[in-house]
């Protein structure tokens, strides 16, 4: 697969060497994407027996019934996410944006543990099935206990 790479880069804070990143390269028949998704930094929290997952550079939110659920739900959305932008707009682009204030806000409180999260995820434009490959790196954000 001969590609084109484009960058997207989320600042994280000055002098922490584990950024977030993300990269989006294509066939040049367009046919076929690779995307990257490096170090995101997502928070967990509880709220009345359910359990959430925001990410923090990327705007993408999912909702489980357990731990462990929420997670895989927010790794198989976030792909089908990104899976759908390729589809419609032929990028990644509106996937990278910041999560609102607010949820900023509720992180730096500090009443979080560190997590993070990273995948790589083969998209192929002439099927609706995805190829998911390896990932390592899962950083999550767990909400502490009121």
């Amino acid at each position: 697969m001969a590609s084109q790479i484009k960058k997207n880069k989320a600042t994280g804070s000055k002098g922490k060497p584990a950024r977030a990143i993300a990269f989006h390269a294509e066939s040049e028949d367009g046919e076929e994407h690779v995307v990257g998704i490096g170090n995101l930094r997502v928070m967990l929290f509880n709220d009345s027996g359910s359990w959430f997952a925001q990410g923090l550079e990327i705007d993408y939110f999912a909702e489980g019934t357990s731990l462990e659920d929420v997670k895989d739900r927010f790794r198989n959305g976030l792909v089908a996410t990104i899976d759908y932008h390729l589809k419609l707009y032929g990028d990644i682009g509106g996937v990278l944006q910041v999560a609102p204030p607010e949820v900023w806000k509720e992180f730096l409180s500090g009443t979080v543990s560190l997590k993070r999260y990273s995948q790589v995820s083969l998209h192929e434009r002439q099927e609706d099935a995805l190829s998911i490959l390896p990932f390592a790196g899962v950083d999550f954000y767990e909400k502490a206990a009121a």
